[in-house]
């Protein structure tokens, strides 16, 4: 619940920092960048001069280029990044290099909201497993199993301090069995189809999440 609304502030803080840039552009703002290769503790304030376009629906995710399967930025750094990976890292709380894979936050802003539906795989409703098997074939262009007990099956399994960006994290909620599956981000935070929020971000920090999360495995591309 507390992501949810931190996100709808991100994309309020975006929302007025795009229709506002035009006049705020030479205004003194504390700790104003003097360079933008400077490390990335200000994100916003580049935001804000970097672009003037108004953006209405700014509670919605930003769509600003076509998904590119599998893409990478091998040489990723803030001169060259996407709106979606600037809102991400506040976000994910992290610097904005870490999130290289643009392909990924693409495809989870595209998500972000479908509602959780058993069973489902579509826009109008899609559940854990699906929405891993999606993920997957989208950004990585590998074929996962449809659900979460196979998945951890098929996973090699790692320790918490090992897992990485994409791979699966496990869960057992008020069961003996993997009954919840999602993807890792950065910072502890994963991204997820749960029965509560629908397509959305949780930190395995969490007081709920940490209580049922049962390890980590890593989907290898044979």
């Amino acid at each position: 619940m507390m992501l949810d609304i931190k996100f709808k502030l991100i994309s309020c803080i975006l929302f007025f920092q795009f229709t506002s840039c035009t006049v705020l552009k030479k205004t003194t703002v504390t700790n104003v960048i003097e360079s933008e290769k400077d490390v990335v503790t200000e994100k916003t304030k580049i935001i804000l001069a970097t672009n003037s376009k108004s953006r209405f629906d700014s509670l919605q995710p930003i769509h600003s280029k076509p998904l590119e399967l599998g893409y990478r930025e091998h040489f990723f750094s803030i001169d060259n990044a996407d709106m979606i990976q600037f809102r991400y890292s506040i976000l994910l709380n992290v610097e904005i290099e870490q999130l290289a894979n643009l392909s990924l936050y693409k495809f989870i802003d595209n998500w972000w909201g479908t509602p959780y539906r058993m069973g489902g795989t579509t826009k109008q409703g899609i559940d854990c497993s699906g929405f891993v098997n999606q993920l997957f074939s989208s950004v990585y262009g590998m074929v996962v199993p449809r659900n979460s007990s196979a998945q951890h099956h098929n996973a090699m399994k790692i320790k918490k301090d090992q897992i990485q960006e994409g791979d699966l994290v496990f869960f057992k909620v008020n069961s003996s069995r993997i009954s919840h599956v999602g993807v890792y981000l950065r910072n502890n935070f994963f991204v997820h189809s749960a029965s509560s929020q629908g397509v959305s971000i949780a930190s395995l920090t969490s007081a709920y999440w940490s209580k049922y999360f049962a390890g980590g495995g890593r989907i290898l591309n044979n």
